[in-house]
């Protein structure tokens, strides 16, 4: 293409660059993630071939296109026994792998060959080793068990790091938050993307707080909307936990910040420092409470307090769409996060053993209208 006027291209080619490293949350193309640097080190100090690997779609015969299949395939492999990842954290970086590869040269993987084999190989794999995936289970906080461990593991009314951590604990799990979205993760803290000092406001009624007002971001979102900051509407006082009154204790008196920087200054922060709590920070804070109170702290992480969030919602007969509003899914993702209690589990089972049930289903099913097999008639 031609163009006339000097630098027009090379801008467009520059902003061009910089939109296509902005679809991901990172900003930088997903260059600097673990599956993108592992396929540089498997292709670039393993393979000695580029990493980069543009092929015409359209010229490009099926016998190349098969072996460029073939080296995703190895790496995939490769990440499994070298790297001690699982077979689904594996297929998972082969995703973000293929998408970098777009992103990068404008063309897929094997110039865009589906890779479906590679997943199924993964499976085979994972089926030869005799055992299902291991994955790591993670506790939800319960409100009473998050009130005993603050109070036995930090020490809010004496130290002002201690009542920003305590402050940010009980916020998470009220307001169904992930813990991304209230304290810096590895992308660093930004204004427009963490909540602020000025982000919390406080209501008032004849001289009574009866509201406190937060306004957070959804860290999942896509594109734009990820700056989309919502109102949380957090209870000033509860049975166990106080989320209002302790933000509003935070801010005026246990550690505030002149006016002029509460927009520039992290909600939950490090005084000393004056940076934002991490998510890092987070997880070991809430573990060292859960350990405070007997509890084993290596079932507990960050993510605990949404889930302890979402699992009270489920207790109180919240509809699906509450749930989903006040957490901010999209989806019914938020079934994973809910966790039935031991008396719900054992009133249903119990149920079942007390049951007489009567239906209208006949007793009999025609065994070869529903496709059953042989071992159904047993």
């Amino acid at each position: 293409m031609e163009v006339r006027q000097p630098g027009f291209l090379d801008a467009f080619q520059a902003a061009s660059l910089r939109a296509r490293n902005a679809q991901v949350i990172s900003g930088d193309g997903n260059s600097g993630h673990t599956a993108v640097q592992a396929w540089g080190r498997f292709t670039i100090w393993g393979l000695h071939v580029p990493m980069v690997r543009p092929l015409d779609p359209l010229l490009t015969s099926l016998s190349r296109r098969l072996q460029e299949v073939d080296l995703v395939e190895c790496f995939a492999w490769y990440l499994i026994t070298c790297t001690n990842a699982n077979t689904e954290t594996a297929w998972t970086y082969v995703g973000v792998l293929n998408r970098w590869h777009e992103r990068a040269c404008g063309v897929p993987l094997a110039a865009g060959m589906p890779l479906d084999r590679v997943h199924r190989q993964l499976q085979a794999w994972q089926s030869l080793l005799g055992r299902p995936i291991m994955r790591r289970r993670r506790v939800g906080v319960r409100p009473r068990q998050l009130r005993a461990g603050i109070s036995a593991a930090l020490q809010p009314q004496r130290h002002s790091r201690d009542a920003n951590m305590a402050a940010l604990l009980e916020v998470a799990l009220v307001a169904v938050c992930r813990a991304g979205e209230l304290a810096s993760g590895r992308h660093g803290w930004a204004a427009n993307r963490l909540p602020t000092r000025a982000d919390v406001s406080f209501v008032f009624r004849r001289g009574r707080l009866v509201d406190v007002v937060l306004l957070v971001t959804n860290c999942k979102a896509a594109g734009a909307e990820r700056f989309r900051k919502f109102e949380k509407h957090l209870p000033v006082r509860g049975r166990f936990l106080s989320p209002g009154w302790a933000l509003y204790q935070l801010v005026t008196a246990l550690d505030p910040v002149p006016d002029h920087l509460a927009s520039s200054t992290p909600l939950f922060r490090d005084p000393l420092t004056g940076l934002a709590l991490t998510v890092e920070q987070v997880r070991s804070s809430l573990r060292a409470c859960m350990a405070a109170i007997g509890l084993d702290a290596t079932q507990y992480g960050a993510h605990s307090l949404r889930i302890g969030g979402a699992t009270a919602l489920a207790s109180l007969d919240a509809p699906a769409y509450v749930i989903q509003r006040l957490g901010h899914w999209s989806s019914d993702a938020y079934l994973r996060y809910l966790r039935e209690s031991r008396a719900e589990h054992d009133r249903y089972v119990q149920g079942i053993a007390d049951a007489d049930v009567d239906d209208f289903t006949p007793d009999y099913v025609a065994i070869d209208d529903h496709a059953f097999d042989d071992d159904d008639e047993d």
